[in-house]
């Protein structure tokens, strides 16, 4: 079993920044401190800021886009998914309870000002936990820090920008389609120029890149958990040819998608 681990007020960019990844064999808990930005996980787009808190299942991708990497500070408490499963277990909790936080989930909350001095002190008291300890207080704070989320999760979110965030969800919704920049911004009502600076800003990629990088994200996950054969998957993720698909497939994963297969398929 993988072990727990636990990273305390990370600063900066994630490994990862701007790069679709999953957690694989962890669930993954962010707590930001301070910072602005976005965070982008299947289909939506949440703010970075001071006292949100996300979930993240482990098979769920996503990535950050902080504004000011160097001004981002959160705290990222990861559990091995045998981990979670056992301390699910053990909060007996309800059929809601367990699909709102499963694999292929992420829940997204913002927490009030008394929430947030809760929140600071209970993964400060983790941190400051004797190392033999350590495990027992982090598996309290992260059942305590579910609790909560399941409280606030869904309340009164913010939407950091409603016309990317709709462009987002036509893209995800339209993926084995052609999709054009023009087909986006009418979707969105806005000028092509100010749409494609506008997405950059807030997404990290130009329209173009996204829509490229969520088909790989998509066709990789599809190859992972179905059987359908390379060419389906490349269709249903709307490359324009397999050919064009695998050659973009091994440039990003450095393995070709039938080699992926063979070592990540059910």
């Amino acid at each position: 079993m993988k072990e727990t681990k636990m990273i305390y007020r990370q600063r900066g960019a994630d490994p990862l920044y701007k790069i679709w990844h999953k957690q694989e064999d962890s669930v993954l808990l962010i707590y930001t401190h301070s910072g602005d930005g976005n965070i982008v996980f299947g289909d939506c787009m949440y703010p970075i800021q001071s006292g949100a808190l996300c979930f993240i299942g482990s098979q769920k991708y996503h990535y950050t886009v902080p504004d000011f990497p160097e001004g981002y500070v959160r705290t990222k408490l990861l559990l091995s998914v045998g981990d979670f499963m056992h301390l699910r277990r053990m909060m007996g909790v309800e059929e809601d309870f367990l699909h709102r936080f499963s694999a292929n989930s992420a829940v997204y909350a913002l927490f009030p000002g008394e929430t947030q001095e809760e929140v600071a002190a209970m993964l400060e008291e983790v941190a400051k936990s004797e190392e033999r300890y350590r495990k027992t207080a982090l598996l309290r704070a992260f059942m305590q820090l579910l609790v909560l989320l399941d409280r606030h999760g869904g309340a009164d979110i913010p939407t950091p920008d409603g016309a990317i965030t709709r462009a987002i969800y036509y893209i995800h919704g339209h993926l084995a389609e052609q999709i054009t920049v023009d087909a986006l911004c009418e979707e969105v009502h806005l000028s092509k120029y100010y749409f494609c600076h506008r997405f950059k800003e807030k997404i990290g990629f130009t329209p173009m890149e996204y829509i490229k990088n969520t088909r790989l994200a998509v066709a990789r996950q599809m190859l992972e958990e179905t059987s359908l054969s390379v060419s389906e998957v490349a269709e249903r993720c709307g490359f324009t040819s397999c050919s064009y698909f695998c050659r973009a497939f091994k440039e990003s994963f450095g393995v070709t998608a039938y080699a992926y297969r063979q070592t990540h398929s059910i």
